[in-house]
């Protein structure tokens, strides 16, 4: 069986603290058990979420 993935957008207008904000949750999720196979990115507005999907 696959190891689920479950992608998590934060959205955040300030790119520079986005960025290091979804480094350090990136780095989290993957030192620690994931079973749920969290993987965070970042966007800066909701639009560019739902461009994503």
């Amino acid at each position: 069986m696959r190891k689920p993935v479950s992608r998590i957008h934060i959205i955040n207008d300030e790119k520079l603290i986005l960025k290091e904000f979804i480094k350090g949750l990136n780095i989290a999720a993957k030192s620690i058990e994931n079973p749920l196979g969290l993987v965070f990115s970042g966007v800066t507005t909701a639009q560019e979420t739902l461009h994503s999907i």
